[in-house]
């Protein structure tokens, strides 16, 4: 299996360079992805097959044709792109010049200015994740020493200092194939749990991801930044239960600027699959999903006329692959809880080709759809695949300043069905509730 290959005890080669520390690890084993069928045979048989031909899809996506392949960092440019990671205020254009300049060469220094110059926490926690992604073998003392510096929480907030010890953790656990580094809790912090809540642990996440659309038989590579990822597809989180934590999970996004009335909007995925022990503290999780959701054919969530019709009920999935560190310090019923997470997500969409050749930059929440890997709509292939990693860590707090594992409100029920509002009535979306009823 995956995980074997991936985590086993073996030292790491010489000259091992995958950037990106475990979640790097896993995106790099994409290339050999395998996953057990038997596990979803629960799901519908379309999903099923989903799956079974994403499989294979999964592994290609990591190697692409490059003489067909035209990449765009939207807001940047490359000879803009180190200016503005150091020096721009304006959040958008800042991330996607980080997240564009992760694949070249020489940019250790780059990304250090860029988070010590950050304007707020949020872009210097994603510079801080963009900097072990591009880090090479020859950057791991320096990198070291700057997230030391880092992680002294005399010299910056709390939050931050766990993120930079996290990252440190975390890439010498995949330099040396030694997953000892994470083997106590980053935080020392004391801990709530709060009872009578629909999780035991709600983690929010950071996504960033390559997105490739192909037009005419050009493949166009999108880079999509924690920041922009946000606006286009919504603030996401792990919601955990202990009783499930070994097989099941629900991500809940929420996603703004879709309604036009300024309501909330809310989407949820429920996964499934294998769990294994790399280590006590860690756990490899290799899921996918069974999703029913509506398609629209307009090109817009939410939005349908008598000419674009809606298709609901069209069955998809999508894969998450993560490494979760739990310890006893976040056990519930005697289960160890994960105090953070590291991963990667693969799976299809689409976007209208016109939105994306002439607007891509202004790409908005609802212009880019989940989709079946055939779109219902066309019956041909969809014409997105995504793939990308994505990080989280506990960090809500009271006003004791102690971290609370489940303190954000959720709006569904364990299995991931919509409660619009958390309270058990299972209130639909308020704008065309139907579409996305089974």
């Amino acid at each position: 299996m995956m995980h074997n290959a991936m985590f086993g005890k073996k030292p790491a080669p010489s000259g091992w360079n995958t950037p990106g520390g475990l979640a790097g690890k896993l995106l790099d084993g994409l290339r050999s992805y395998e996953f057990d069928i038997g596990t979803v045979a629960h799901y519908d048989k379309r999903v099923q097959e989903e799956i079974a031909k994403g499989i294979t899809d999964i592994s290609k996506v990591m190697s692409p044709n490059k003489s067909k392949l035209r990449i765009t960092v939207p807001f940047t440019s490359a000879r803009s792109a180190r200016d503005r990671a150091i020096n721009c205020d304006d959040p958008l254009k800042r991330d996607q010049a980080i997240w564009g300049l992760v694949d070249r060469e020489d940019m250790l220094k780059t990304m250090m200015k860029s988070i010590e110059h950050a304007p707020n926490e949020d872009l210097a926690v994603s510079a801080l994740l963009a900097l072990q992604h591009c880090s090479r073998e020859d950057d791991l003392a320096s990198l070291l020493a700057f997230l030391e510096e880092v992680g002294a929480a005399s010299n910056s907030s709390i939050n931050l200092a766990e993120w930079a010890r996290l990252v440190a953790a975390d890439t010498q656990a995949a330099h040396y194939n030694d997953h000892s580094f994470l083997d106590d809790p980053i935080s020392n912090r004391p801990v709530v749990h709060l009872a009578d809540k629909q999780f035991d642990v709600t983690l929010p996440l950071l996504f960033q991801c390559k997105a490739r659309t192909t037009i005419g038989g050009i493949v166009h590579e999108t880079r999509i930044s924690p920041t922009w990822f946000k606006e286009i597809f919504g603030d996401a989180m792990a919601c955990v239960n202990a009783d499930t934590f070994q097989s099941n999970l629900v991500l809940e996004k929420y996603v703004g600027n879709l309604h036009a009335d300024g309501s909330a909007h809310y989407e949820h995925f429920p996964f499934t699959g294998t769990t294994d022990k790399i280590t006590p503290s860690l756990n490899f999780h290799n899921y996918w999903s069974q999703i029913h959701r509506p398609f629209y054919t307009s090109g817009l969530v939410e939005h349908v006329t008598e000419r674009k019709p809606v298709i609901t009920n069209v069955p998809m999935t999508f894969a998450r692959l993560a490494v979760t560190a739990a310890y006893d310090k976040y056990a519930v019923d005697d289960v160890a809880l994960p105090e953070s997470v590291r991963g990667v997500f693969f799976g299809y969409g689409h976007v209208e080709p016109v939105n994306l050749l002439r607007r891509g930059p202004n790409l908005r929440a609802g212009d880019f759809q989940i989709s079946s890997r055939i779109n219902p709509h066309t019956n041909k292939l969809a014409n997105t695949q995504y793939v990308g990693t994505f990080f989280g860590k506990i960090r809500d707090t009271d006003e004791q300043g102690r971290l609370v594992m489940n303190a954000r409100p959720t709006h569904c029920d364990a299995d991931g069905k919509l409660d619009y509002d958390g309270d058990g009535s299972m209130r639909g979306d308020p704008v065309r509730p139907n579409d996305w009823c089974l």
